[in-house]
């Protein structure tokens, strides 16, 4: 599951949607079933996201 303050840029959601993550607005997070595969996405979605935040 990740959290943001607001709606993230366009950038970091092509990244979650790439990776199998959905906004789910009951829970107003980006979401993915918990498998062992979904931790290897949110890890992927982190190293993304840092690439996108330092550039």
């Amino acid at each position: 599951m990740f959290l943001f303050d607001g709606k993230p840029a366009k950038d970091t959601r092509d990244v979650l949607k790439r990776c199998g993550f959905r906004w789910s607005p009951t829970r107003s997070a980006w979401v993915r079933q918990l498998t062992g595969n979904a931790q290897w996405a949110a890890k992927d979605v982190i190293r993304h996201l840092d690439a996108l935040n330092q550039a």
